[in-house]
């Protein structure tokens, strides 16, 4: 049942080195692009990141050059510019998508779009038994540049085969590059919950989210 895809999936970090099906690829496309749209504008594109030299450096950009994370923490907003951020895990997924918003239409609205149609794929990918986390493009401008559009980068959704039985494991599972420990990817999780609830995957909205009118 749907509930249980949302109920069950989590934000996935750790990819295996598993190629993903293309009918698989193709299912979750679909998906995406029949999502609803505000008057059908459908006002964004789908870049689509598998193997190719290309899409693996930008991957490599995104994971390790523009992230969030500054030696091993989340980085304080006064960091937004520094060079030295590090990490982003769900880059390294064998398929990531990038929805880029079409600047012809209005912003608000082509962002809400891009929402719904990101959800939608990300909903299907569960349904195929494949792990997901979402990334907002940080400089969108410069992986505009690098995807060879005009259109500014909002959204990434990584998408890939990963392990689920240690949970433990895998929040902690340092990340290593150029042969050394780099980092830890607990400290890349929301700073919102305590880390015993990201290891049950149980995280929920600390208000009271619905209201009954």
């Amino acid at each position: 049942m749907l509930r249980d895809i949302i109920k069950n999936r989590y934000s996935a970090r750790i990819f295996l080195d598993q190629e993903i099906e293309q009918d698989k690829i193709n299912y979750i496309l679909d998906c995406a692009i029949h999502a609803p749209s505000k008057q059908c504008h459908y006002p964004y594109y789908i870049s689509v990141l598998k193997d190719s030299e290309k899409s693996k450096n930008i991957k490599e950009w995104l994971y390790w050059q523009n992230t969030w994370c500054v030696d091993k923490i989340r980085a304080n907003p006064t960091e937004i510019n520094s060079q030295r951020k590090r990490f982003n895990g769900q880059y390294k997924a064998p398929l990531v998508l990038v929805w880029s918003r079409d600047k012809e239409f209005d912003k608000d609205n082509a962002l809400a779009d891009i929402m719904v149609s990101a959800s939608f794929a990300m909903l299907a990918a569960e349904e195929q038994g494949l792990a997901t986390c979402f990334g907002r493009c940080h400089d969108d401008k410069q992986l505009s540049i690098k995807l060879e559009t005009q259109h500014p980068s909002k959204i990434a959704l990584g998408i890939g085969y990963a392990e689920t039985n240690d949970l433990a494991d895998e929040l902690w599972f340092p990340v290593i590059k150029d042969k050394k420990v780099q980092g830890f990817e607990h400290e890349n999780v929301s700073q919102n919950y305590p880390l015993e609830k990201h290891l049950s995957r149980q995280q929920k909205s600390s208000k009271e989210t619905i209201r009954f009118i």
